[in-house]
C-alpha cells in the first residue's frame, strides 16, 4: 500500500475512534436520565 493510503486511513481511524469515545460518554448520560425517570414514575 502507498504510504499516503496508509496515512489517511490512520487519520480517518483516529478521528473515528475519538468520536466514538465523546459519543459513548453521551449514551451512558442519556442511559442514567431514562433509569432515574423511570425509578421516579
Amino acid at each position: 500500500m502507498d504510504y499516503l493510503t496508509i496515512k489517511a486511513l490512520h487519520i480517518i481511524f483516529v478521528v473515528t475512534w475519538f468520536s466514538g469515545l465523546f459519543y459513548i460518554v453521551r449514551l451512558f448520560i442519556y442511559h442514567t436520565e431514562a433509569s432515574q425517570k423511570t425509578d421516579e414514575q
